[in-house]
């Protein structure tokens, strides 16, 4: 068995420009302990390094490291997501590579596709290519031919190439995949329901065509299936019931972003709620995913820069502690940071969810990230006494999204002050 000290050794080597092979080999050779250490280390060595991502590919490494994800323990698969994503940024030939794995094809497209897909528009572009040659077609073959798993990973893969991306919308949607997407919601798992639904209303969202169509597999499915009609299909609009919430359009409302401390506790999991509510009935709100892992920061830079380039609001989640500096690079602290230092463009919203308001994070002396007070100092400056917050202590979230829909149809971009007020709201 390899140890870790041992692995180090073998990542030192292959540093210094030694051989790779070795770690790829131990992919499938080594123990569970050691497979997990391998693709740990393929992870870290790609990230960022375009000879290595070659070295790796040529290495033999794309092969165990899509076996692994299907097939081995939690660490292992979450390391190997990783390690495919990483390979597979701004390298199209791996890209391809990972995607056309051996067989079953299909399987491996889905659950690389979703783990290369999320978070990374150019990423989603160069797939879009990859769909021309066939890969969208086999994901919706999953959606009704695949295992509970390929099902899930199909309508993952497929939810995150259809947001956000004009073009993908019309491929994913001639490749036929709405009639599958709407069944998935009546009938797959826990998991399949949740990223079928958001599928369908990011297929939907600003593209009436493909909303009409939505609007009719819904038809024909609740026909087919009337015991089940309380089961609906976010599309945009749509009537209320348990899972999808009616509010006035948002189309032409400004854009917005949910800035957040992330700790999958019950305030996060009401607003990704909230989230889907809006973006269900047209509102353009961005808000990281839960299961984005170190395309975290990727993701959460790009939804800061939109939000500056379209002068956005700025969701502010206030706990507590939200905005206290961390040992993390993307944190609420550098979210806060970003709306001061942009003020001018980003207009702040604070949604009071905690007794204690304004947030009151962590500092001092003893404080191991933040002994100057830093992130107490932005609090301050950013939620000035004058700032109006919305109070969404104790409501439920269709009743918190219902509110922010106001906010962000009222907040139109000729409101927001031309210079050193951005982070005001009109009262």
């Amino acid at each position: 068995m390899a140890e870790t000290a041992e692995i180090d050794q073998l990542v030192a080597r292959a540093k210094a420009g030694g051989g790779i092979e070795p770690l790829v080999a131990l992919l499938t050779a080594g123990s569970e302990k050691t497979k997990e250490n391998a693709a740990r280390a393929l992870k870290s060595l790609a990230y960022g390094n375009a000879d290595n991502k070659v070295r790796i590919a040529k290495a033999g490494a794309i092969e165990p490291l899509v076996a692994l994800v299907h097939t081995g323990s939690d660490e292992a698969k979450d390391y190997a997501k990783v390690a495919l994503s990483n390979l597979a940024f701004q390298n199209e030939a791996i890209e391809k590579d990972i995607v056309t794995s051996r067989q079953p094809r299909q399987e491996n497209a889905a659950c690389a596709l979703k783990y290369l897909a999320y978070g990374d528009a150019d990423n989603k572009v160069r797939i879009a290519k990859a769909a021309k040659a066939g890969a969208i077609e086999p994901l919706v073959a999953l959606l009704t031919a695949g295992s509970e798993k390929d099902k899930e990973n199909a309508a993952c893969a497929l939810k995150y190439l259809a947001y956000g991306d004009a073009d993908n919308k019309v491929r994913i949607a001639k490749a036929g995949a709405i009639e599958p997407l709407v069944a998935l919601v009546h009938t797959g798992s826990d998991e399949a329901k949740g990223y079928a639904k958001v599928a369908l209303s990011n297929l939907a969202f600003q593209n009436e065509a493909i909303e009409k169509d939505i609007e009719a597999a819904k038809a024909r499915s609740s026909k087919a299936k009337p015991a089940e009609q309380a089961l609906t299909v976010p599309s945009v609009p749509s009537a209320p019931s348990a899972s999808s919430v009616a509010l006035p359009s948002g189309k032409g409302a400004r854009v917005a972003m949910f800035s957040a401390r992330f700790d999958g506790g019950q305030v996060e999991k009401t607003f990704r709620e909230v989230h889907r509510i809006l973006r269900e009935n047209r509102y353009d709100v961005m808000m990281v995913e839960a299961d984005s892992g170190e395309n975290f920061g990727d993701m959460t830079t790009a939804y800061l820069g939109r939000l500056q380039r379209e002068k956005g609001i700025m969701l502010s989640v206030c706990t507590e502690h939200y905005g206290e500096k961390t040992a993390s690079a993307y944190s609420s602290f550098k979210e806060l940071k970003f709306a001061l230092d942009y003020e001018a463009d980003i207009t702040v919203v604070p949604l009071r969810v905690e007794d204690i308001y304004p947030p009151r994070p962590g500092g001092g002396p003893k404080h191991q990230h933040d002994p100057a007070y830093l992130a107490q100092s932005y609090v301050v400056s950013v939620f000035k006494p004058s700032l109006v917050f919305e109070d969404c202590r104790g409501k439920p979230a269709a009743e918190i999204a219902a509110v922010i829909a106001k906010r962000l149809r009222k907040e139109t971009v000729s409101t927001a002050s031309p210079s050193g007020s951005g982070c005001q709201a009109a009262r």
